[in-house]
């Protein structure tokens, strides 16, 4: 029994001797502390992961940014585009050296004006022949038809638009002109030109610019003459701007015709 006991004895101290030298809990503790050294890497690697993906996103969204940028900048440009292909199709904007307006041009088939071509404007227009007032299209007046019935010139800013003409390097353009009369304006006053001139291309722009000057219609005159040289000349405009004068007279005057012929030489 003693043997017993001492055998006992031997083995409950050897139990408590392992008991103080066994590492388990230590290195149970170092490997949840790697693991969690773990984890936060892979939470840092995570994190990486998610900065990566938010610069991408940045990326992206500053590529989405330039591309609205880009879209913007050309539908901006197209609006531009647009507005200046509309600006440079409408004639109310444009202001001619008159200081009138720019009025839409006739819309008739070409002329031919290879021979002489007479127009009488005797208490009425001819076809696709327009009269203008100032900005807009007015009925003209005419002369009593014992006075000869003629188109009358008697207020600044009225003017005559001709048809669409077959092109030719040079017009001639010959006014009949009955009656003239005399009125009240002030000789001093009056310019330097009685009728601006002007020429427009197929596409209506303005491209010839050109003057009667004073000393052309005068008491006694029947007729007056001047020439459009341009070839690209599909239609002419006259606009009254000062009352013909000799001296201190000035003068009212009717238009009771226009002749036209084209010349291939200037």
């Amino acid at each position: 029994m003693k043997n017993h006991f001492i055998l006992s004895l031997i083995i409950l101290t050897s139990l408590v001797s392992c008991s103080k030298g066994n590492p388990t809990s230590s290195s149970s503790s170092q490997f949840i502390n790697d693991d969690s050294s773990s984890t936060t890497i892979s939470s840092s690697s995570s994190s990486s992961k998610y900065s990566s993906s938010s610069s991408t996103s940045a990326n992206s969204s500053s590529s989405s940014s330039n591309n609205n940028s880009s879209n913007s900048s050309a539908s901006s440009n197209n609006s531009s585009s647009s507005s200046n292909s509309s600006s440079s199709s409408s004639n109310k904007d444009v202001i001619l050296p008159i200081g009138n307006k720019k009025l839409d041009g006739p819309t008739n088939e070409k002329i031919n004006i290879a021979e002489w071509t007479e127009y009488t404007f005797n208490e009425s227009l001819p076809s696709y022949w327009r009269h203008i007032y100032g900005n807009n299209w007015a009925n003209p007046s005419y002369y009593a038809p014992n006075e000869g019935g003629s188109i009358k010139f008697a207020t600044l800013y009225k003017g005559l638009q001709s048809p669409k003409l077959n092109n030719y390097k040079k017009i001639e353009v010959r006014l009949n002109i009955k009656p003239v009369t005399n009125n009240s304006k002030n000789a001093k006053t009056q310019k330097d030109e009685i009728f601006h001139i002007y020429g427009y291309n197929d596409t209506e722009e303005l491209i010839y610019v050109d003057y009667l000057k004073q000393g052309k219609i005068i008491a006694k005159t029947t007729e007056c003459q001047f020439y459009i040289k341009n070839i690209d000349v599909s239609y002419f405009e006259i606009r009254l701007s000062s009352f013909p004068y000799k001296g201190q007279q000035c003068y009212n005057f009717g238009i009771s015709g226009i002749s036209l012929k084209g010349w291939d030489y200037e």
